[in-house]
């Protein structure tokens, strides 16, 4: 870590002056440079100067027609930024840097002039695309990828359920379970407690647009087990697509016939997003 050599600026009374601005600017980006080389170092080879970083919070939630997010703070383009909660109509996620100059500024110079020296910089997830010079746009909140993420729960509910010519509901338990690495997502599906009551039901589409986003997958093939008759084991292939949507597909070898009951579906893998 640069430091600065402060016994040669105030050991010595009759050498003694104002830290010069030079210093301070070494100071910030001693400061600086220390912090993006511990980042580095946890994301590792896969870092994309281009991508935006998410160490904590910024969780994503949709109900009642708003996208939802937590605070939380990010790691862009060389700069660590906060990241305050929002809320707004569900669309298009976007997200850009907000420079403002809050109190003390303006600041007066000796020469009676005035002038803004504190500059902060926070990123703001909207509705609305960045405009103006105070507004700068980075990669839609779909785009952010998360350094060190937990596992996370996304409720299925059975209008996000499309079994084609069958019917089907979901149980108590129905959930998406996630993990966002880079560009990868780590998944298990778990759908506890599932009833077909009208036509067999070979195949299962699951929208999962409101968790990813429309377009940004990339077509990837899984395998994953089920449950037939009296729950005895069934094999499955599942696969993730784009079709209107992000759509998880849960292909059937054996359909759910009519009258199945508590039939539990679980399916685990991982695919990555565009």
């Amino acid at each position: 870590m640069n430091r600065l050599v402060s016994s040669a600026l105030a050991s010595d009374p009759n050498q003694q002056q104002p830290l010069p601005i030079a210093s301070v600017v070494f100071l910030q980006d001693s400061v600086s440079e220390s912090l993006i080389n511990i980042i580095l170092g946890i994301i590792g080879s896969s870092y994309d100067i281009h991508l935006v970083y998410v160490f904590y919070g910024c969780v994503k939630t949709v109900g009642g027609g708003n996208d939802s997010f937590t605070a939380g703070a990010i790691f862009y383009f060389g700069n660590i930024l906060s990241v305050p909660a929002a809320s707004f109509t569900t669309g298009t996620d976007y997200a850009y840097i907000l420079q403002t100059n809050p109190a003390p500024d303006p600041i007066l110079l000796k020469d009676g002039t005035s002038t803004n020296v504190h500059n902060v910089y926070k990123v703001i997830i909207s509705g609305t695309a960045a405009s103006g010079g105070s507004q700068t746009a980075i990669p839609n909140f779909s785009a952010w990828v998360p350094i060190n993420e937990d596992w996370n729960s996304y409720a299925i509910t059975n209008a996000m359920l499309n079994p084609g010519s069958g019917t089907i509901t979901v149980g108590a338990t129905a959930k998406f379970m996630y993990l966002k690495k880079n560009k990868i997502v780590y998944f298990q599906l778990l759908i506890v407690g599932a009833t077909v009551t009208v036509a067999t039901v070979d195949s299962l589409l699951i929208d999962l647009s409101g968790l990813f986003g429309a377009g940004i997958l990339d077509t990837a093939v899984f395998h994953g087990i089920g449950s037939a008759v009296d729950d005895s084991p069934m094999a499955f292939d599942a696969d993730i697509y784009d079709f209107s949507g992000a759509i998880f597909r849960c292909n059937f070898n054996v359909g759910l016939t009519v009258g199945s009951a508590n039939r539990n579906i679980y399916c685990n893998g991982h695919f990555a997003i565009k």
